[in-house]
């Protein structure tokens, strides 16, 4: 499963590396939105132990993050559940607000499934506006996963 952060706009003329992961796999069958393959990879497990141990949570995702470079933007396909989702926004704003962040420029883009249009919407964590990848944009993958934590990877 994936995520992904994005540049802002003076960035979107060269596109912007994206990572994808969902929340949690195997709740649902997820596809990339750009891609429409199945995402393969996640944050979390499908069963997470110690539902309520946040602290472990923003663990794991602080340790995910850690991996990924500068200027890159992490799309997460929000599949699990909400206290997770917590976790996500505290690990990310840490590094949005500590000084020497390495992506700094990136933003977390959230996937949210639409009923209505049956695909995921795009929206930027921050603003709530819907996110569309730049063209020339391009999946990467996020080296040094570990099966055993099931984290996101990176498509090329």
């Amino acid at each position: 499963m994936r995520h992904l952060f994005a540049e802002p706009l003076t960035e979107c003329r060269r596109g912007v590396s994206i990572i994808e992961l969902a929340l949690t796999s195997g709740r649902h069958d997820t596809y990339s939105k750009l891609t429409s393959t199945l995402i393969s990879q996640s944050l979390f497990p499908n069963t997470v132990d110690g539902v309520m141990d946040i602290k472990s949570h923003i663990k794991v995702i602080d340790q995910t993050l850690e991996r990924v470079p500068k200027g890159v933007t992490c799309i997460v396909y929000i599949t699990g559940l909400a206290i997770l989702m917590q976790a996500l926004n505290i690990s990310w704003m840490k590094r949005v607000n500590a000084i020497d962040y390495p992506v700094l420029k990136g933003k977390l883009i959230l996937a949210h499934w639409n009923r209505e249009s049956q695909s995921y919407k795009l929206l930027c964590s921050e603003s709530g506006i819907e996110w569309f990848p730049p063209q020339g944009s391009r999946l990467i993958q996020l080296p040094n996963l570990t099966e055993k934590r099931n984290l996101g990877r990176i498509i090329v």
